[in-house]
């Protein structure tokens, strides 16, 4: 994630960023890390967990 860049305010997703780094969907269809930016994130709207794409691999972020 950028140092200093807001994503989300109150769970909601800037709209600005949601075209290039921000998806959301269901648990186990996250996409390939290969087919997405470097730091992109991923919402899983079921089990409400965040996910960064880090060096090739989906990493878990807090989220409160």
């Amino acid at each position: 994630m950028a140092a200093g860049k807001t994503l989300a305010v109150n769970e909601i997703p800037l709209a600005s960023d949601i075209n290039n780094i921000f998806m959301s969907g269901a648990s186990g269809v996250r996409p390939a890390t290969g087919d997405v930016t470097a730091g992109a994130l991923y919402y899983e709207t079921d089990t409400k967990l965040l996910y960064q794409e880090q060096a090739g691999s989906w990493v878990g972020l807090p989220w409160e």
